[in-house]
């Protein structure tokens, strides 16, 4: 409908703002600079060039839709930075099933969740964090997972997830909510994002979308 179209456009424009977040570019900045000042030049080259790929995967030319292998990139970049920045806190591991990449997917879809679970979950744990990104093939869908073993949540922050994420200036991200709108305004509502989570033990998100989409 036409009132879906407009949703997807507003949806899409907010996921594409979120990419040219000034509190992230500046914090990444400062590292760089940091890192210069003490002649880290190479892990500074390093940084430079992970930024490159962000905003690069992230404009994409305009493009919706991006290979499956592309878009964790795109993490793998974020993670990069922000592993430089939060080393107490974070380690991460990516583990993607060689069966799925060859798929396009939605762009921007993995990278406000990771983040998400990085600043409402692994920062406010006492120790460092793991988290980990998979990927893998099940009934003919892909799934990605997000998970993280961080402070976790209750029922009650389970079920507002995603009204509680319209707007989050804590991970000043584009916000649970909206990855939700966009996925299920592509794909329908059986897919999208699902989230379990014990408090004291971690959170998962898992994101489930159609293997071979029609037109692709």
């Amino acid at each position: 409908s036409t009132e879906d179209q407009q949703n997807l456009k507003k949806a899409e424009l907010k996921a594409l703002q979120s990419q040219i977040n000034p509190h992230f570019l500046y914090n990444t900045l400062d590292t760089i600079m940091w890192l210069v000042a003490v002649n880290e030049n190479e892990k500074a080259i390093e940084m430079i060039e992970s930024l490159s790929v962000f905003f690069k995967t992230g404009l994409s030319k305009g493009m919706d839709w991006i290979p499956v292998e592309r878009e964790i990139e795109h993490v793998k970049s974020y993670l990069y930075i922000q592993q430089s920045r939060y080393s107490d806190i974070l380690q991460y591991v990516i583990d993607i099933s060689p069966d799925m990449i060859q798929y396009d997917m939605l762009k921007m879809t993995l990278q406000p969740i990771v983040e998400n679970a990085i600043y409402h979950g692994l920062k406010y744990k006492e120790s460092r964090g793991l988290l980990l990104v998979k990927g893998f093939m099940k009934n003919g869908n892909a799934v990605l997972q997000v998970i993280d073993d961080g402070v976790g949540m209750d029922q009650e922050t389970l079920d507002h997830i995603y009204e509680r994420h319209k707007v989050d200036y804590h991970s000043n991200g584009v916000g649970i909510y909206n990855v939700q709108k966009r996925l299920q305004l592509y794909y329908g509502n059986e897919y999208g994002i699902v989230y379990e989570s014990k408090p004291g033990e971690g959170t998962t998100a898992t994101i489930t979308i159609p293997g071979q989409q029609e037109g692709l």
